[in-house]
Protein backbone atom coordinates (compact mmCIF):
# COMPACT_ATOMS: atom_id res chain seq x y z
CA UNK A 1 0.00 0.00 0.00
CA UNK A 2 1.01 3.05 -1.17
CA UNK A 3 2.02 5.84 1.58
CA UNK A 4 -0.42 8.25 -0.10
CA UNK A 5 -3.22 5.83 0.82
CA UNK A 6 -5.75 8.00 3.14
CA UNK A 7 -6.00 6.21 6.45
CA UNK A 8 -8.99 5.54 8.21
CA UNK A 9 -9.32 8.14 11.86
CA UNK A 10 -11.95 5.47 12.77
CA UNK A 11 -15.82 6.80 13.12
CA UNK A 12 -17.22 10.07 14.14
CA UNK A 13 -18.13 10.42 17.70
CA UNK A 14 -21.32 12.00 19.05
CA UNK A 15 -20.45 15.25 19.36
CA UNK A 16 -18.53 15.42 15.94
CA UNK A 17 -21.87 14.67 14.22
CA UNK A 18 -23.69 17.54 16.47
CA UNK A 19 -20.88 20.31 14.98
CA UNK A 20 -21.77 19.00 11.54
CA UNK A 21 -25.48 18.60 11.67
CA UNK A 22 -25.32 22.51 12.99
CA UNK A 23 -22.73 22.97 10.38
CA UNK A 24 -25.02 21.70 7.92
CA UNK A 25 -28.37 23.47 9.29
CA UNK A 26 -26.58 26.75 9.62
CA UNK A 27 -25.37 26.81 6.07
CA UNK A 28 -29.33 26.18 4.57
CA UNK A 29 -30.10 29.26 6.71
CA UNK A 30 -27.46 30.85 5.52
CA UNK A 31 -28.61 29.97 2.00
CA UNK A 32 -32.51 30.28 2.41
CA UNK A 33 -31.86 33.71 3.40
CA UNK A 34 -29.53 35.07 0.75
CA UNK A 35 -32.55 33.47 -1.90
CA UNK A 36 -35.19 35.36 -0.29
CA UNK A 37 -32.73 38.80 0.01
CA UNK A 38 -32.58 38.34 -3.59
CA UNK A 39 -35.73 37.92 -4.40
CA UNK A 40 -36.83 40.66 -2.28
CA UNK A 41 -34.71 42.92 -4.81
CA UNK A 42 -36.23 41.24 -7.57
CA UNK A 43 -33.21 38.89 -8.90
CA UNK A 44 -32.87 34.77 -8.24
CA UNK A 45 -30.26 33.60 -6.91
CA UNK A 46 -28.75 32.71 -9.77
CA UNK A 47 -28.78 36.39 -11.11
CA UNK A 48 -27.50 36.99 -7.42
CA UNK A 49 -24.00 34.81 -7.96
CA UNK A 50 -23.53 35.92 -11.65
CA UNK A 51 -23.61 39.74 -10.54
CA UNK A 52 -21.12 38.96 -7.97
CA UNK A 53 -18.81 36.84 -10.19
CA UNK A 54 -18.88 40.05 -12.38
CA UNK A 55 -18.44 42.47 -9.80
CA UNK A 56 -15.02 40.64 -8.47
CA UNK A 57 -13.72 39.05 -12.10
CA UNK A 58 -10.21 41.23 -12.23
CA UNK A 59 -9.29 43.17 -15.03
CA UNK A 60 -11.26 45.94 -17.02
CA UNK A 61 -12.67 43.70 -19.89
CA UNK A 62 -15.07 41.30 -17.93
CA UNK A 63 -15.25 37.90 -18.32
CA UNK A 64 -15.75 35.96 -21.27
CA UNK A 65 -18.98 32.87 -20.96
CA UNK A 66 -16.34 30.17 -20.52
CA UNK A 67 -14.83 32.05 -17.59
CA UNK A 68 -18.33 32.91 -15.94
CA UNK A 69 -19.62 29.46 -16.45
CA UNK A 70 -16.41 28.14 -14.91
CA UNK A 71 -17.16 30.17 -11.99
CA UNK A 72 -20.56 29.86 -11.43
CA UNK A 73 -19.75 25.68 -12.12
CA UNK A 74 -22.20 25.39 -15.00
CA UNK A 75 -22.44 24.26 -17.86
CA UNK A 76 -21.55 26.77 -20.70
CA UNK A 77 -24.83 26.13 -22.17
CA UNK A 78 -26.75 27.08 -18.76
CA UNK A 79 -24.71 29.95 -18.39
CA UNK A 80 -25.74 31.29 -21.55
CA UNK A 81 -29.02 31.19 -20.86
CA UNK A 82 -28.43 32.71 -17.07
CA UNK A 83 -26.37 35.77 -19.31
CA UNK A 84 -29.72 36.11 -21.32
CA UNK A 85 -31.71 36.12 -18.70
CA UNK A 86 -29.97 38.97 -16.84
CA UNK A 87 -29.19 41.14 -20.28
CA UNK A 88 -33.17 41.09 -20.43
CA UNK A 89 -33.70 42.13 -17.50
CA UNK A 90 -31.20 45.56 -17.93
CA UNK A 91 -28.54 43.88 -15.43
CA UNK A 92 -25.78 42.62 -17.80
CA UNK A 93 -24.09 44.13 -20.65
CA UNK A 94 -22.45 41.73 -23.27
CA UNK A 95 -19.36 43.34 -26.04
CA UNK A 96 -17.13 42.02 -28.13
CA UNK A 97 -13.36 41.69 -26.77
CA UNK A 98 -11.33 44.58 -28.37
CA UNK A 99 -8.38 42.02 -29.54
CA UNK A 100 -10.76 39.20 -30.71
CA UNK A 101 -14.20 39.85 -32.39
CA UNK A 102 -15.25 36.21 -31.61
CA UNK A 103 -15.15 36.58 -27.92
CA UNK A 104 -17.98 37.69 -26.02
CA UNK A 105 -17.11 39.82 -22.74
CA UNK A 106 -19.54 40.33 -20.02
CA UNK A 107 -20.15 43.58 -17.39
CA UNK A 108 -22.40 44.82 -14.96
CA UNK A 109 -24.82 47.99 -15.91
CA UNK A 110 -26.01 50.44 -13.72
CA UNK A 111 -29.03 48.69 -13.29
CA UNK A 112 -26.88 45.60 -11.92
CA UNK A 113 -24.69 47.57 -9.73
CA UNK A 114 -27.44 49.32 -7.97
CA UNK A 115 -29.12 45.56 -7.76
CA UNK A 116 -25.80 44.60 -6.04
CA UNK A 117 -25.72 47.79 -3.81
CA UNK A 118 -28.88 46.84 -2.38
CA UNK A 119 -27.75 43.22 -0.94
CA UNK A 120 -24.88 45.56 0.75
CA UNK A 121 -26.23 44.29 3.95
CA UNK A 122 -26.88 40.69 3.48
CA UNK A 123 -23.15 40.88 1.68
CA UNK A 124 -21.45 42.16 5.25
CA UNK A 125 -23.43 39.79 7.05
CA UNK A 126 -21.66 36.94 4.61
CA UNK A 127 -18.04 37.84 4.82
CA UNK A 128 -18.14 38.39 8.53
CA UNK A 129 -19.74 34.42 8.42
CA UNK A 130 -17.06 33.71 6.72
CA UNK A 131 -14.31 35.83 8.55
CA UNK A 132 -15.79 34.01 11.73
CA UNK A 133 -15.64 29.99 9.86
CA UNK A 134 -12.34 31.23 8.86
CA UNK A 135 -9.86 33.57 10.94
CA UNK A 136 -7.60 33.92 8.68
CA UNK A 137 -9.75 35.24 5.85
CA UNK A 138 -10.31 39.16 5.83
CA UNK A 139 -14.17 40.00 7.24
CA UNK A 140 -15.54 43.59 6.98
CA UNK A 141 -13.74 44.79 10.13
CA UNK A 142 -10.69 44.89 8.30
CA UNK A 143 -12.33 45.00 4.49
CA UNK A 144 -12.99 48.59 3.33
CA UNK A 145 -13.27 50.09 6.56
CA UNK A 146 -11.00 50.64 10.25
CA UNK A 147 -9.22 47.35 10.92
CA UNK A 148 -10.39 46.14 14.79
CA UNK A 149 -8.83 47.47 17.49
CA UNK A 150 -8.16 46.26 20.97
CA UNK A 151 -11.42 46.32 23.14
CA UNK A 152 -11.87 49.39 24.44
CA UNK A 153 -9.07 50.67 22.31
CA UNK A 154 -10.37 53.50 19.42
CA UNK A 155 -9.27 52.63 16.07
CA UNK A 156 -5.31 54.49 15.21
CA UNK A 157 -5.13 55.30 19.45
CA UNK A 158 -1.47 55.66 19.60
CA UNK A 159 -0.18 56.11 16.45
CA UNK A 160 0.03 60.08 16.56
CA UNK A 161 -2.19 62.82 17.28
CA UNK A 162 -5.09 63.79 15.28
CA UNK A 163 -6.07 67.25 14.64
CA UNK A 164 -4.63 68.56 11.28
CA UNK A 165 -3.18 72.12 11.37
CA UNK A 166 -4.34 74.25 8.27
CA UNK A 167 -1.57 73.91 6.29
CA UNK A 168 -2.08 69.96 6.28
CA UNK A 169 -5.87 70.11 5.37
CA UNK A 170 -6.25 69.60 1.19
CA UNK A 171 -2.84 68.17 1.37
CA UNK A 172 -2.75 64.52 -0.03
CA UNK A 173 0.78 62.31 0.82
CA UNK A 174 1.87 58.86 -0.40
CA UNK A 175 3.87 57.30 2.99
CA UNK A 176 4.75 53.50 3.36
CA UNK A 177 3.17 51.22 5.41
CA UNK A 178 6.01 49.80 7.22
CA UNK A 179 7.42 53.56 8.80
CA UNK A 180 5.65 54.53 12.06
CA UNK A 181 2.73 56.36 12.33
CA UNK A 182 3.64 60.40 12.08
CA UNK A 183 1.89 63.03 14.05
CA UNK A 184 0.69 65.04 11.25
CA UNK A 185 -3.00 64.72 11.94
CA UNK A 186 -4.32 63.53 8.61
CA UNK A 187 -6.48 60.54 8.33
CA UNK A 188 -4.27 57.46 7.15
CA UNK A 189 -5.81 55.13 4.40
CA UNK A 190 -4.20 52.16 3.47
CA UNK A 191 -4.75 51.54 -0.47
CA UNK A 192 -3.15 47.76 -1.13
CA UNK A 193 -5.38 45.18 -2.13
CA UNK A 194 -3.41 42.50 0.48
CA UNK A 195 -2.41 42.98 4.00
CA UNK A 196 0.75 43.79 4.72
CA UNK A 197 3.37 40.96 5.23
CA UNK A 198 4.14 40.34 9.11
CA UNK A 199 1.55 43.61 10.26
CA UNK A 200 -0.84 42.67 13.51
CA UNK A 201 -4.04 44.49 13.03
CA UNK A 202 -3.43 45.92 16.52
CA UNK A 203 -0.32 47.81 14.93
CA UNK A 204 -1.84 49.37 12.03
CA UNK A 205 -0.20 52.89 11.66
CA UNK A 206 -3.41 53.42 9.79
CA UNK A 207 -7.19 54.17 10.21
CA UNK A 208 -8.86 52.20 7.58
CA UNK A 209 -8.42 49.86 5.10
CA UNK A 210 -9.91 50.56 1.38
CA UNK A 211 -8.34 47.70 -0.40
CA UNK A 212 -11.21 47.60 -3.13
CA UNK A 213 -9.75 50.75 -4.49
CA UNK A 214 -5.91 49.17 -5.54
CA UNK A 215 -6.16 48.42 -9.32
CA UNK A 216 -7.03 44.91 -10.09
CA UNK A 217 -4.39 41.92 -10.18
CA UNK A 218 -3.56 41.80 -13.65
CA UNK A 219 -2.87 45.72 -13.88
CA UNK A 220 -1.09 45.83 -10.99
CA UNK A 221 1.17 43.58 -12.36
CA UNK A 222 1.56 45.94 -15.28
CA UNK A 223 2.82 48.50 -12.51
CA UNK A 224 6.35 46.49 -12.00
CA UNK A 225 7.08 45.69 -15.36
CA UNK A 226 9.08 48.42 -16.12
CA UNK A 227 8.93 52.44 -16.98
CA UNK A 228 7.17 51.79 -20.01
CA UNK A 229 4.09 49.38 -19.44
CA UNK A 230 3.90 51.46 -15.77
CA UNK A 231 2.88 54.87 -17.17
CA UNK A 232 0.33 52.54 -19.48
CA UNK A 233 -0.24 51.16 -16.26
CA UNK A 234 -0.60 54.83 -14.68
CA UNK A 235 -3.30 55.41 -17.50
CA UNK A 236 -5.67 52.81 -17.36
CA UNK A 237 -5.62 52.93 -13.04
CA UNK A 238 -7.13 56.52 -13.87
CA UNK A 239 -9.21 55.02 -15.74
CA UNK A 240 -10.57 52.29 -13.71
CA UNK A 241 -11.08 54.39 -10.18
CA UNK A 242 -13.21 57.37 -12.48
CA UNK A 243 -15.47 54.28 -13.94
CA UNK A 244 -15.80 52.03 -10.50
CA UNK A 245 -14.62 54.23 -7.90
CA UNK A 246 -16.06 57.59 -8.24
CA UNK A 247 -17.79 57.43 -4.89
CA UNK A 248 -14.79 56.57 -2.68
CA UNK A 249 -12.40 59.20 -4.69
CA UNK A 250 -15.03 61.91 -3.92
CA UNK A 251 -14.91 60.96 -0.10
CA UNK A 252 -11.19 60.42 -0.01
CA UNK A 253 -11.14 64.03 -1.57
CA UNK A 254 -13.59 65.56 1.01
CA UNK A 255 -10.97 64.12 4.04
CA UNK A 256 -7.94 65.90 2.41
CA UNK A 257 -9.96 69.06 2.09
CA UNK A 258 -11.20 68.79 5.89
CA UNK A 259 -7.92 67.79 7.65
CA UNK A 260 -5.63 66.33 4.80
CA UNK A 261 -4.91 62.62 4.37
CA UNK A 262 -1.75 60.04 3.60
CA UNK A 263 -1.98 56.91 1.70
CA UNK A 264 -0.37 54.29 2.69
CA UNK A 265 1.66 51.50 0.69
CA UNK A 266 3.59 48.35 0.87
CA UNK A 267 5.26 49.45 -2.31
CA UNK A 268 9.00 50.29 -2.16
CA UNK A 269 9.08 52.80 -4.81
CA UNK A 270 6.58 55.17 -3.99
CA UNK A 271 6.73 57.50 -6.63
CA UNK A 272 5.75 55.28 -8.86
CA UNK A 273 3.11 53.01 -6.59
CA UNK A 274 -0.31 52.78 -7.82
CA UNK A 275 -1.10 54.87 -4.32
CA UNK A 276 1.05 57.67 -6.43
CA UNK A 277 -1.03 57.33 -9.15
CA UNK A 278 -4.42 57.64 -6.87
CA UNK A 279 -3.26 60.23 -4.48
CA UNK A 280 -2.81 62.05 -8.30
CA UNK A 281 -6.55 61.84 -8.88
CA UNK A 282 -7.45 62.61 -5.14
CA UNK A 283 -5.65 66.01 -5.68
CA UNK A 284 -7.51 67.16 -9.03
CA UNK A 285 -10.66 66.56 -7.20
CA UNK A 286 -9.99 68.63 -4.26
CA UNK A 287 -9.80 71.45 -6.71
Amino acid sequence: MSDETPRSEGPLDDTEYRVLAAAHGDLRRFLREGEERARAAGLTAAQRQLLIVLRAHEGPDGPAIGELAGALGLRHHSAVELVQRAEAAGLVARRNDRSDRRTVRLSLTAAGEHALEALTSLHRKELRRLASANPGTPGPATVGTTPAAPSGTAPGAGRGERGATEAQRGEVRVRSVRLPGDASGARRVFVDRSWPDGLEVEDAPFDEWLGRIAPTESLRRRFEDGPARRSEAAELYRVELGSRHGADLDRLAAEARTGGLTLLTAAEDLQSSPAAVLAGVIRERTG
